[in-house]
C-alpha cells in the first residue's frame, strides 16, 4: 500500500527503486521503447491498486499521500 509520494533529485535510492512509475517511451522527441496498450493498462491498474481507498474519493483539503522530499547526498 502506498504511504507517501517521494520526490528527489539524482539517482533513485535502492530502497525506493522497487517500483518505477515512469516508463521511458520517448526521449528528446524520439521513440526509445514501445509497449502494447495492454501492458500500460495493467501497470496503471496495479499502481491504482496500491493507493488507499481514500485516494479514489474527491474532496477538498490535504492530499491523500504526504509528499516526502529527498536530496542526493554529495560525496557518497
Amino acid at each position: 500500500m502506498a504511504e507517501a509520494e517521494v520526490v528527489g533529485t539524482g539517482a533513485v535510492p535502492a530502497e525506493l527503486a522497487d517500483r518505477q512509475l515512469l516508463v521511458r517511451l520517448v526521449e528528446a522527441g524520439r521513440v526509445v521503447a514501445r509497449e502494447p496498450l495492454d501492458v500500460a493498462r495493467e501497470r496503471h491498474i496495479a499502481a491504482r491498486a496500491n493507493l488507499p481507498l481514500s485516494a479514489t474519493q474527491l474532496s477538498r483539503g490535504e492530499p491523500v499521500l504526504p509528499t516526502e522530499y529527498v536530496h542526493e547526498r554529495s560525496g557518497s
